[in-house]
Parts: C-alpha cells; sequence; structure tokens
C-alpha cells in the first residue's frame, strides 16, 4: 500500500516510495530472506512454528528462532509484528507468552531437540556450525546455549512510542528491529529496497547478574514500611507488588518513568475495576484504565524518571510509596 504523504528514497535517481507490508506473513517471509543481512552473514535463522508453553499451560508460536554470533553465540526468539497492530492486546501479552513459555525447562529441553534434528538432517548446516563453533559437539553447543535467556526479537515495519514505553514492561533483553519497505515507483514489478539497522551493530548483551544478587533500588523500600518483604532479584526489578481486598497494587519501575498499577483478573474484573476507580475521583488523581485478554488494569503515572535516572532514585522512591500507600489506604478502608 503506497501514499504519496510517505517518505522517497533515490537510488541514482530511481524513486522508491515508502510501503505499508501488504499483511504480516509477507513481512515475516521477508525478514526470514534477509535475516542473514540483520543478524549477521554467521546465523541460521529457523523458521519452525512449534508452540512453546508454560508450565500453567499457556501457549504460544514464535514465528522463528535465530543463533547468531556478536561475536559471542547468541540466541533470539522473533515476533515479527505490524505497528497497525494494538501493541497492549496484542503485542506485549505475546511477548510475556515467550518468556513463560522458555522459562520451563520441558520446553527447553525440546527446542533443544528441534534445533538440533534441523542441524543433524542437513550436512551442510552442519559444517557451517561445527566450522563457527570450531567443535563437533553440535548439540552440546545448541544445549549450553538455549539453557541462557534468550533475546527476545520484535521486527516491526515502524517503531512507535507506545511500543516503545510498552517493552520496557516486558522482562528480559528485548531489542526492536524497524524494517522498513521503499517500493520502486513506476514498474508493475515489486522492486524493493529495505531500510534497517543490523542487529549485529546495536546488540550488547552484559553477562547476568547471577541468582544471588539483588535490586539496590528496591533494597530500603523493603526493609520497612507498608512494602516490607523480601530482597528483590535484580531480574524482576522492574515492579514490586502487594495484594488489597482481590486487587494487586504494583509500584512499576521503567528505565524513564514510574507509575502505581491495579490490577485485576477474573470474570468480573471490569466491573471490579470500574468499582474500584470510583474511588480515586479525577479531580484529585490522573489515571488510565486499559484492558487485556486476562486482565483489566489502572494506571497512575508518578514521575517521568526511572531506574536509569540514578540521581532521583530517592525522589522516585519517595513519590511511589507516598502514592502507592494511599492508593492501598484507601482501597482498605472501602467495601468493595
Amino acid at each position: 500500500m503506497v501514499s504519496p504523504d510517505l517518505p522517497i528514497v533515490l537510488i541514482d535517481g530511481v524513486r522508491y516510495q515508502l510501503i505499508t507490508p501488504e499483511s504480516e506473513a509477507w513481512l515475516e517471509k521477508t525478514i526470514q530472506s534477509n535475516s542473514k543481512h540483520i543478524f549477521g552473514p554467521d546465523s541460521f535463522y529457523f523458521d519452525i512454528k512449534k508452540m512453546i508453553r508454560s508450565k500453567a499451560g499457556v501457549a504460544s508460536i514464535p514465528d522463528g528462532y535465530v543463533i547468531f554470533f556478536t561475536p559471542k553465540p547468541q540466541w533470539a526468539i522473533v515476533e515479527v509484528e505490524l505497528a497497525s497492530h494494538p501493541v497492549y492486546d496484542h503485542v506485549i501479552p505475546q511477548l510475556s507468552k515467550f518468556n513463560k513459555g522458555i522459562a520451563d525447562s520441558s520446553t527447553r529441553r525440546k527446542l533443544v531437540e528441534i534445533l538440533y534434528d534441523v542441524f543433524d538432517d542437513n550436512e551442510v548446516l552442519k559444517a557451517r556450525l561445527k566450522q563457527k563453533i570450531k567443535t563437533g559437539e553440535v548439540y552440546k553447543f545448541i544445549s549450553d546455549l538455549v539453557s541462557e535467556k534468550p533475546l527476545i526479537v520484535v521486527a516491526i515495519d515502524q517503531k512507535t512510542e507506545e511500543l516503545n514505553e510498552a517493552i520496557d514492561d516486558i522482562k528480559g533483553e528485548v531489542q526492536v528491529v524497524e524494517f522498513k519497505t521503499f517500493r520502486r515507483e513506476g514498474i508493475s514489478d515489486d522492486v524493493n529496497a529495505f531500510v534497517f539497522e543490523p542487529l549485529s551493530t546495536k546488540v550488547i548483551i552484559e553477562p547476568g547478574p547471577g541468582p544471588d544478587k539483588y535490586s539496590e533500588f528496591w533494597e530500603p523500600i523493603r526493609r520497612d514500611g507498608l512494602f516490607k518483604g523480601k530482597p528483590v532479584p535484580i531480574r524482576d526489578e522492574g515492579w514490586i507488588a502487594k495484594g488489597i481486598k482481590g486487587v494487586t497494587l504494583i509500584l512499576h519501575l521503567r528505565n524513564h518513568k514510574c507509575s502505581i498499577l491495579l490490577s485485576l483478573k477474573g470474570p468480573d474484573r471490569k466491573d471490579r475495576r470500574d468499582k474500584v476507580a470510583k474511588l480515586f475521583p479525577k479531580t484529585k488523581y490522573e489515571y488510565e484504565v486499559r484492558e487485556s485478554p486476562k486482565f483489566a488494569t489502572i494506571e497512575f503515572p508518578v514521575l517521568d524518571k526511572g531506574k536509569k535516572d540514578r540521581e532521583h532514585w530517592p525522589e522516585i522512591r519517595e513519590n511511589l510509596t507516598k502514592l502507592g500507600a494511599d492508593i492501598y489506604n484507601k482501597i482498605k478502608e472501602s467495601d468493595i
């Protein structure tokens, strides 16, 4: 789909105009066929539509998997999306399912078998991998690699502010690849040019903090007061939660933003959410209501500062706990 208002690219005097991909399936095939340009010439892209399932039975099907080298071996789950898809109703739930599914050890074992079979059935592919990893132990390499946390790659035709903000909610390392398609004007055949930043030039995966490291940000809050509790592992430092009358109150910390989130689930979650919202008149409180297939939420913005604004941590802690306690006490004292 071409619009006269969209940008153009000139290549030796020939005009190429930005288009919206005709479908997600088309974009997915295009990403796959250009995967070595995106992930590096030594990468291996697997168009494997295999379901991954969490311990609770939550299922999802990624668009693909990638093994690539930066130069350290990495593996990634790939999700191809169109910018027109609703972020909170479609994209974010899918990424959350990936995280939950891959956390299950049995799912990882099955994935190791699936990836190994791909190499075992293709001698050329296996030889390429052996040459790259400098060993003949292909199964061990894949098993060791998949035992590590994957990178989640979102390939999308256009980045949006909503997507950038929502990704802060996803645990783990997430990278967005904006993959724009420009189509040559004036001919009947589809001649395309693509604009994107190769992932190998932007990904820096730092070593994990280890299982015994805890969040420095939350330590004073967990020490005493209303939100007193166990230390927060760094892998979970985006939030802490406390339940009250069937409502989960979450102190939510993003990279450059923080908020209070009230989350309700169950068949009557929307009705209960609306009753809770009435406790907080708009004349005194600023908030937004949101819905997903399983949750109804209310989000109260606190500050446009977050975990990467270290110099403002005292201010962030004070404002988060102050508003959090106010909201908690109002719910506690209500008859909902």
